[in-house]
C-alpha cells in the first residue's frame, strides 16, 4: 500500500488549531448574520443533482466529503484523518475522524459513506451528478471507522473528485427515514458541516444557523441566510444600501464604482467558467459540422470582451480554461466572415440558415448582452439566429430532455470544472454515454474521443496522459459542437467589514471561515 504521508503534518495541524478542517483561518470576531446574494433560484439542495455553483456554496457550508480542499488546490483531510491507496491504483482506503456527529445527532460512521456515495451511483435513481463518480465500482465497509472505495479503473484524480459536493457524507438514518429521492434529499438536508439546514422560502431564500456540535473550529457567523436575486442591478443595489452583506456574479462595468466605494470590497479572482454556445449535433442544421465550423469562425470575440466584458474575462481557445489540469491550447478559429461564408454554402446553405438560441438572463454576468451580441455578428455571415430568453430553473430542464423530446438548437451556457481537472468536464460533457438527462447538451458523440479519454485516465504516466488530453481538445474543436468564447473572471463584491472569503476557480464561494467586523 502507498501511504500519504503529508496527511499526518496536516492532521498535526488540525490538532493544532483545535481540529478544523482548514487550518490557518484568520482569527475572527464571533457573532452576525451574513445575508449573501445569489445570482439564481436553489430549486433543490441534492448534492446529487446539478444547481449551478450558488447551489455548492450552500451544500459546501452543510455538507462534507472525506477530503477537503484548501485555498490553494491542497487536498487534505476532512471527515478522513488519513487514506491509502493499494500499488494498482484501485482500492482507496480512508481512515474516518473520531466523534463527528451529523447535524440530525447521529454519530458518522462507515456506513454513513457507503450509504451516501451508494445513493450517488444508483442506477435507479439516476442523479446527474452520478458522472462525476462514474469510476467508483464499489463501497467496502470494514469496520465502524474504516471503508474502501474500489475503482473501476485507476484515476489520478480521485481525490479532487472526492472534496466536491456531490460527494458529500450524509446521514444514513435520515435517508432511510425520509427517502433517498431527490425531492427528499432536497429539503431535508443533514450534514456534518459548521452549519445546519434551518428553513427556505420557496425560489426566495435559505436559512442555515452555526451547529455547535460541529467537530471542528466553531464558526464565526450565528447565520447565514442564502437570497436569490437574479437581476444584477437589485443584487448590487441591495449591497449598496447594506441589505446585503456579500454578492456573487458582479457586472463587470460596475467594478469601477464598487473599487471606488470605500465601504465595499470588489474582488476579482482568476476563473475556469468557459463560456459558449453548444449546439445540438444530431438536428439540422448543426448535424453538418461544417455550419457549426462555420458559428466559430463568424464570432468576433475581441469585440465581445472589449464591448460588454470590461477586461473581465479572457478569449477561450479550448474547451477548458488554462488552469485546468489536462488544459492545451487549440487556437483552430479566429474571426474570419469569409471561411464561415464558405463553410454555410458547402454545407447547402448559400443563402444562410434560421435558428434559435437560447439564453439565460442573470445566470451569468452579461449573458443575456452576450448573446444578443453575438446574434448581431452570425446575422453578417448569414446565421440568423432568434434569441430566446428562458428563466434557469426551466433552462436546467429543457437542456436535459432527451433527444426524441429535445427542441435544442443552440444554447449559450458556461461550464465550470469544480476538481479542476479536465477529465470532469470529459465525462460529464462530452462523453457519448452523457447524452440528456445527463450533461451532454449537444448530443456530441465521437467514439475516438470516449476512447482517448478514457486511456487517458486510466494512463498512470502523467506525460502520456496530457498528450491524450491534448489529442482529445484538438478533437472537439475540429468536431465544434461549441464555441468557445471566453473564460470568465470571478467577481465578487462585500461589505468592507466581511472577511474570510474565497472561491474555488469554479465561483464556489467558501463561506466557513468568514466573519464581519
Amino acid at each position: 500500500m502507498r501511504k500519504w504521508k503529508s496527511c499526518l503534518v496536516f492532521c498535526v495541524l488540525a490538532i493544532l488549531i483545535g481540529g478544523g478542517v482548514f487550518p490557518g483561518l484568520a482569527e475572527g470576531q464571533y457573532g452576525g448574520e451574513l445575508d449573501f446574494g445569489l445570482s439564481l433560484t436553489i430549486t433543490t439542495l441534492d448534492p446529487g443533482f446539478a444547481t449551478g455553483t450558488s447551489g455548492q456554496t450552500i451544500r459546501k457550508v452543510i455538507w462534507e466529503s472525506l477530503v477537503e480542499r484548501q485555498e490553494d488546490g491542497t487536498i487534505v483531510p476532512g471527515l478522513a484523518v488519513d487514506w491509502e491507496v493499494s500499488d494498482d491504483g484501485l482500492r482507496w482506503t480512508f481512515y474516518l475522524r473520531d466523534g463527528v456527529k451529523f447535524h440530525d445527532g447521529t454519530e458518522m460512521t462507515a456506513e454513513d459513506v457507503k450509504a451516501s456515495l451508494d445513493r450517488l451511483l444508483n442506477p435507479d435513481l439516476a442523479l446527474p451528478r452520478s458522472r462525476d463518480l462514474a469510476m467508483l465500482d464499489s463501497v467496502e465497509v470494514v469496520d465502524s471507522h474504516t471503508v474502501v472505495l474500489v475503482l473501476a479503473y485507476p484515476f489520478a484524480p480521485f481525490l479532487a473528485h472526492l472534496s466536491m459536493d456531490f460527494a458529500s457524507i450524509m446521514s444514513k438514518a435520515t435517508l432511510d427515514e425520509f427517502g433517498y429521492e431527490m425531492e427528499q434529499v432536497g429539503w431535508k438536508p443533514v450534514g456534518t458541516g459548521p452549519f445546519k439546514y434551518h428553513s427556505h422560502v420557496p425560489e426566495e431564500s435559505i436559512r442555515v444557523e452555526r451547529f455547535e456540535d460541529y467537530w471542528g473550529e466553531r464558526p464565526y457567523l450565528d447565520a447565514i441566510v442564502f437570497r436569490s436575486i437574479p437581476e444584477a442591478s437589485t443584487r448590487l443595489a441591495l449591497l449598496e444600501t447594506g441589505a446585503l452583506d456579500i454578492v456573487e456574479m458582479v457586472p463587470p462595468f460596475d467594478m469601477p464604482r464598487l473599487v471606488d466605494d470605500p465601504n465595499i470590497e470588489a474582488l476579482s479572482l482568476p476563473g475556469n467558467r468557459v463560456a459558449h454556445i453548444g449546439m445540438n449535433c444530431q438536428k439540422p442544421p448543426f448535424d453538418d459540422a461544417r455550419v457549426r465550423q462555420a458559428m466559430n469562425y463568424a464570432v468576433d470575440i475581441d469585440a465581445i470582451l472589449e464591448g460588454l466584458l470590461a477586461g473581465f474575462a479572457h478569449a477561450a481557445d479550448s474547451i477548458v480554461a488554462s488552469g485546468v489540469s489536462g488544459y492545451a491550447s487549440v487556437p483552430m478559429y479566429e474571426y474570419n466572415s469569409a471561411k464561415a461564408r464558405e463553410l454555410l454554402a458547402a454545407a447547402g446553405y448559400p443563402d444562410g440558415v434560421s435558428f434559435t438560441l437560447w439564453t439565460p438572463q442573470g445566470r451569468y454576468f452579461m449573458d443575456k448582452e452576450v448573446t444578443e451580441a453575438l446574434q448581431a455578428q452570425l446575422r453578417e455571415v448569414g446565421l440568423n439566429a432568434s434569441v430566446q430568453v428562458i428563466d434557469w430553473t426551466t433552462y436546467l430542464a429543457i437542456l436535459r430532455y432527451p433527444l426524441d423530446r429535445t427542441e435544442t438548437q443552440a444554447y449559450f451556457l458556461g461550464w465550470e470544472v469544480g476538481t479542476n481537472h479536465i477529465a470532469q468536464l470529459l465525462d460529464m460533457v462530452f462523453a457519448t454515454n452523457a447524452w440528456p438527462p445527463s450533461w451532454n447538451t449537444m448530443f456530441y458523440s465521437n467514439e475516438q474521443v470516449d476512447a482517448l479519454t478514457l486511456e487517458a485516465k486510466q494512463s498512470a504516466d502523467l506525460a502520456e496522459s496530457e498528450r491524450l488530453y491534448a489529442q482529445v481538445q484538438q478533437m472537439i474543436m475540429e468536431d465544434a459542437p461549441w464555441v468557445p468564447l471566453f473564460v470568465y473572471d470571478q467577481l465578487f463584491a462585500s461589505q468592507s467589514g466581511v472577511k474570510g472569503m474565497w472561491a474555488w476557480p469554479s465561483g464556489v464561494a467558501i463561506l466557513r471561515g468568514v466573519w464581519m467586523e
